[in-house]
Protein backbone atom coordinates (compact mmCIF):
# COMPACT_ATOMS: atom_id res chain seq x y z
CA UNK A 1 0.00 0.00 0.00
CA UNK A 2 3.14 2.40 0.26
CA UNK A 3 3.91 1.97 -2.93
CA UNK A 4 0.25 2.51 -4.26
CA UNK A 5 0.56 5.38 -2.03
CA UNK A 6 4.07 6.70 -2.94
CA UNK A 7 3.18 6.51 -7.10
CA UNK A 8 -0.35 8.33 -6.35
CA UNK A 9 1.88 11.18 -5.18
CA UNK A 10 3.97 11.16 -8.23
CA UNK A 11 1.29 11.58 -10.02
CA UNK A 12 -0.22 14.21 -8.05
CA UNK A 13 3.01 16.55 -8.07
CA UNK A 14 3.34 15.54 -11.97
CA UNK A 15 0.37 16.73 -12.97
CA UNK A 16 0.34 19.75 -10.61
CA UNK A 17 3.75 20.65 -12.03
CA UNK A 18 1.75 20.77 -16.05
CA UNK A 19 -1.24 22.89 -14.46
CA UNK A 20 -3.27 19.64 -15.21
CA UNK A 21 -6.03 20.03 -11.94
CA UNK A 22 -8.49 16.91 -13.10
CA UNK A 23 -5.04 14.68 -13.43
CA UNK A 24 -4.53 15.88 -9.99
CA UNK A 25 -7.77 14.75 -8.24
CA UNK A 26 -7.95 11.60 -9.84
CA UNK A 27 -5.62 9.85 -7.25
CA UNK A 28 -7.71 11.56 -4.08
CA UNK A 29 -10.66 9.78 -6.16
CA UNK A 30 -9.44 6.58 -6.51
CA UNK A 31 -8.01 6.67 -2.77
CA UNK A 32 -11.49 8.47 -1.67
CA UNK A 33 -13.16 5.16 -2.95
CA UNK A 34 -10.94 2.59 -1.14
CA UNK A 35 -11.00 4.06 1.63
CA UNK A 36 -14.97 4.04 1.23
CA UNK A 37 -15.03 0.21 0.21
CA UNK A 38 -12.45 -0.04 3.51
CA UNK A 39 -15.23 0.94 6.01
CA UNK A 40 -18.03 -0.17 4.65
CA UNK A 41 -16.55 -3.71 4.62
CA UNK A 42 -15.73 -3.17 8.36
CA UNK A 43 -17.51 0.16 9.75
CA UNK A 44 -14.54 0.06 13.07
CA UNK A 45 -12.05 1.55 10.39
CA UNK A 46 -14.13 4.92 10.37
CA UNK A 47 -12.81 5.79 14.01
CA UNK A 48 -9.51 5.13 13.09
CA UNK A 49 -9.52 6.88 9.75
CA UNK A 50 -11.02 10.03 11.75
CA UNK A 51 -7.99 10.25 13.87
CA UNK A 52 -5.27 9.83 11.19
CA UNK A 53 -7.23 12.67 8.84
CA UNK A 54 -7.41 14.75 12.26
CA UNK A 55 -3.49 14.27 12.95
CA UNK A 56 -3.13 15.42 9.05
CA UNK A 57 -5.10 18.68 9.27
CA UNK A 58 -3.06 19.84 12.49
CA UNK A 59 0.25 18.64 10.87
CA UNK A 60 -1.12 20.32 7.54
CA UNK A 61 -2.34 23.77 9.49
CA UNK A 62 0.97 23.39 11.60
CA UNK A 63 3.56 23.34 8.40
CA UNK A 64 1.82 26.53 7.43
CA UNK A 65 1.68 27.06 2.94
CA UNK A 66 2.66 25.06 0.26
CA UNK A 67 6.32 25.60 -0.17
CA UNK A 68 6.39 25.27 -3.61
CA UNK A 69 3.52 28.06 -3.59
CA UNK A 70 4.08 31.16 -6.86
CA UNK A 71 2.85 34.52 -6.32
CA UNK A 72 3.31 36.58 -8.42
CA UNK A 73 2.08 40.33 -8.03
CA UNK A 74 2.17 43.37 -9.99
CA UNK A 75 1.33 46.99 -8.65
CA UNK A 76 1.62 50.74 -10.18
CA UNK A 77 1.88 53.66 -7.96
CA UNK A 78 1.65 57.34 -8.98
CA UNK A 79 1.82 60.71 -7.42
CA UNK A 80 2.22 60.40 -3.57
CA UNK A 81 0.02 56.76 -3.82
CA UNK A 82 1.23 53.42 -1.95
CA UNK A 83 1.05 49.91 -2.69
CA UNK A 84 1.13 47.36 0.17
CA UNK A 85 1.43 43.76 -0.84
CA UNK A 86 1.47 40.71 0.41
CA UNK A 87 1.61 36.99 -0.53
CA UNK A 88 0.01 36.00 3.03
CA UNK A 89 -0.19 38.32 6.25
CA UNK A 90 0.54 42.23 6.10
CA UNK A 91 1.15 44.48 8.50
CA UNK A 92 1.16 48.28 8.00
CA UNK A 93 1.96 51.10 10.66
CA UNK A 94 1.95 54.95 9.52
CA UNK A 95 4.11 55.70 12.31
CA UNK A 96 1.69 58.40 13.58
Amino acid sequence: MQAELEDSRAEVLAARRVGDEQAEQAPSGEWRGRLRRLVTADPQWADELRRVVAQLRSALADAGPRQNTTITMQATAFGTSRVNQAGRDLHVTTGE
